[in-house]
Parts: C-alpha cells; structure tokens; sequence
C-alpha cells in the first residue's frame, strides 16, 4: 500500500480489478470524467492542466476521459505537450461507463456550462466523491461539500486543489461519496422525479382553479 495514496484502498473493489486485468488499460488508482468532445463546454482542457498540478506529489494516479468529438486531439496534444504521457488515458466512447465509475478514486466534471448534469446523479448513484463547476444548474445537483466540492470553471488551480483533497482525505471523500449515494436516491430517482413533477401539476392546477 502507497504511502503517497491513503486511498487507494479505499474504493478498490474487484470490479475496479477485472478493469485492471482484463482490459488491460487501467492501472493504478483514477480519476474519471465522462463528457464529449464536440466543443469546449466539458472543459476537459482545464481537467488536464488542473491534473498535471497534482501529478508530482501522487506518482501513479491517472485520469480517465471517456468521450469522443472534435476536439478531442486537442485536449490530446495538450495532455503531451503537459509531460503527462500515458498518465491521461482517453477511453473515447464506452458503454461500460458504471463500471469505471465503480472502480474510480473520484469523478470530476469541469464543464464551462452545463444543463442538468445527469452524468453527476450516474455517478453519484455509485457513491463516488465528486468535483464538478459550479455552473448553471450543477449546484441544484451538487451541494457543495456535502455531495461534492465545487469549484469555480476555468480555474486549474481550484479544481487541483479539490481533486487533492479527496484524493488525500479518506474520511471526507467517503463522507461525500456516501452522502452522494443517499441524495441520488432521495432527489433523482425516477420515482421521485415523477412525485416531483406531479405535484408541480397539482399546484398548477390548484392555483387555477382546476384541481
């Protein structure tokens, strides 16, 4: 067990060792941020600086970006021309996302605008501590500090600063984590989104006079 990684045993499972074994292309403990390529809202350039700033002090750790478009050889170039080598592995398309999600130290969105955030309540189903923007409607899903760390967008050295805190902080990362689970239950499943949109229609309704 690392010293350099209090974590590492933290969320390890076996699912997060058949990823090792049989595919062959994760190794070592990762952050993973899920997102297309199709133009800069993902902010996947910001991810790979704000990671190259926590690389030196954690040896080993990657990041996992699955997704494809456009821009993809960009943020490709950038990861080289950062020194991170094979240390950002990009995934392209998957359809085995809740299963790196499983396997995951922590899930990081760093999109520069963003709509609901549905990929956030995925991974919070799955316990994961997460760090995302605190942009649009993020933090109607995220409450910061309690389901997640949130961050300013365009901003590395923030976003380095909250990956290392749970990367580094055992108790608060599985505080997070857990209560993620709890409020994805709670607030996003589609029980209760259907409880929610019905009585939204049932005040509506009241309201005119229709109930």
């Amino acid at each position: 067990r690392s010293t350099l990684f209090p974590y590492t045993t933290l969320f390890r499972s076996p699912t997060y060792e058949r990823l090792a074994v049989q595919q062959n292309v994760i190794r070592g403990p990762y952050i993973l941020s899920v997102g297309h390529f199709r133009d800069l809202q993902k902010g996947h350039d910001v991810l790979v600086r704000a990671f190259r700033l926590i690389t030196a002090s954690m040896p080993g750790l990657k990041l996992v970006i699955v997704g494809d478009g456009e821009t993809k050889n960009q943020t490709m170039a950038l990861a080289h021309q950062s020194g991170l080598g094979d240390s950002v592995i990009f995934l392209g398309n998957r359809g085995d996302v809740p299963l790196l999600m499983k396997g995951c130290e922590l899930f990081a969105l760093a999109s520069r605008w963003e709509g609901f955030g549905r990929v956030l309540i995925e991974a919070m189903s799955f316990g994961c501590p997460i760090v995302a923007t605190a942009v649009e409607a993020i933090p109607e899903v995220i409450r910061h500090k309690e389901t997640g760390l949130l961050v300013p967008p365009d901003n590395p050295v923030a976003l380095s600063d909250a990956l290392r805190i749970l990367l580094t902080d055992r108790g608060t990362a599985k505080r997070i984590g857990a209560a993620a689970r709890h409020s994805s239950t709670a607030n996003f499943s589609l029980a209760q989104m259907v409880r929610g949109v019905a009585g939204f229609y049932d005040e509506l309704l009241g309201h005119k006079g229709l109930g």
